[in-house]
């Protein structure tokens, strides 16, 4: 089951995504059978990411959701922040921003307890999106800034998901204001401190204007 779970992986790594779905449809039930739900829970995760690349959003939905249910039963605290945050971006798409907000301060919470810097990261990119439909464009800016630093910092290699987020959160930003403004914002994000940048995310502090 290892095997065929680490073959999964590989090929999502070239993008072959219906193959890759095959391989995580027979290797999963085989897990959770095994009782190896530690391994079974982010395999489903890939699932549903594959489901996604595939514009399945109504499975990927779904999974997410089923994802959610079993990481709180078995314990599995960085599924449950990642499916929090997929959740609350569906919110935000939707117009539920304060639904929105609840759920990724939850992801947030996990994923600082945790120590997941990368995802810390983009959990400011998600808090941006929430400023940007409040139209606090500067505040996102800054943010996004500050987790592309990080990024670059780490040498993190974006999965494909989350560099449009990236692209996607950026782009709004750019949408709400003019050059020199962003400019501005996207200079000073990468000098604020992590303490800084989770006030700023939470709506405890403002930019300067």
């Amino acid at each position: 089951a290892l095997a065929s779970l680490q073959e999964a992986w590989l090929l999502t790594e070239d993008a072959r995504w219906s193959e890759a779905l095959q391989t995580l449809d027979d290797v999963i039930p085989v897990l959770r059978h095994l009782g190896a739900w530690d391994v079974a829970i982010p395999a489903n995760r890939t699932r549903a990411w594959v489901y996604e690349e595939l514009g399945d959003m109504d499975r990927f939905w779904l999974l997410t959701e089923e994802n959610l249910e079993h990481s709180r039963m078995h314990g599995h605290r960085r599924i449950e922040a990642r499916s929090l945050g997929a959740l609350s971006e569906r919110a935000a798409n939707e117009g539920r921003l304060d639904d929105a907000r609840d759920l990724l301060v939850q992801s947030f919470r996990i994923d600082r307890e945790l120590g997941n810097v990368p995802f810390v990261s983009m959990d400011l990119v998600r808090f941006a999106v929430l400023h940007v439909r409040e139209a606090r464009p500067q505040a996102a800016a800054r943010l996004i800034a500050r987790a592309v630093a990080v990024f670059e910092e780490i040498g993190l290699t974006l999965e494909s998901w989350m560099a449009r987020e990236v692209d996607d959160a950026t782009a709004a930003v750019r949408a709400q204001l003019d050059d020199a403004a962003f400019e501005a914002a996207w200079e000073a994000g990468p000098r604020m401190s992590l303490d800084d940048a989770v006030a700023l995310a939470l709506g405890e502090t403002e930019p300067d204007a």
